[in-house]
């Protein structure tokens, strides 16, 4: 793919799953597991890379700081009751009118990604860790390319400095079955 397409696949998948939850999100590391999901659903290969809070996107991340110092897309800052700074985000109405060109333009898409949102926000209820346990565990499943056992996927998220309970990989493993990304065992 070039560079030129995948910019553009970020835009959509980017746009798109920020339209789909009522144009506003909590924090970066959400927006980023939210966008590998649903460019893992919609087949839009993006530029992930493993990173602490899962898989990451420096051309998502450089396009939300684009964004976010254009008319596209709102960025304010809250502090958590941990004292940890959280980055929220809501398009502007140029970015609402941004979705609804690529609504129109690319309908299928357009509803395929808000389906994966409506369902992180049903299952998982947006919750940082769940979202970010259910990234990591389709980013190992997709390196290993087979079916692997829980002991397995604990194992193989050492190699990438993750460490996962069975309790987050069950909590994972309720989102990535919802949105058709794994099966469950027989």
């Amino acid at each position: 793919m070039k560079p030129k397409d995948t910019l553009a696949s970020v835009l959509e998948v980017f746009v798109s799953a920020l339209d789909a939850a009522k144009g506003e999100s909590q924090g970066r590391t959400v927006i980023q597991n939210c966008c590998y999901l649903t460019s893992v659903v919609l087949g839009t290969p993006l530029d992930f890379i493993s990173h602490h809070y899962g898989p990451y996107s420096p051309t998502l991340a450089g396009m939300m700081t684009s964004f976010a110092t254009s008319d596209f897309l709102q960025e304010k800052t809250r502090i958590t009751g941990a004292g940890r700074i959280v980055y929220c985000y809501e398009l502007t109405p140029d970015g609402k009118a941004l979705a609804r060109e690529i609504q129109n333009r690319s309908p299928d898409f357009y509803r395929a990604a808000r389906k994966v949102v409506e369902t992180c926000t049903e299952v998982a209820k947006n919750n940082i860790n769940i979202l970010s346990c259910a990234a990591k565990v389709y980013y190992i499943l997709s390196q290993k390319g087979k079916s692997v056992t829980y002991s397995e996927v604990r194992r193989l998220a050492k190699k990438f400095g993750w460490r996962l309970s069975t309790e987050e990989i069950d909590s994972a493993m309720e989102l990535l079955q919802a949105l058709e990304l794994a099966q469950k065992e027989t």
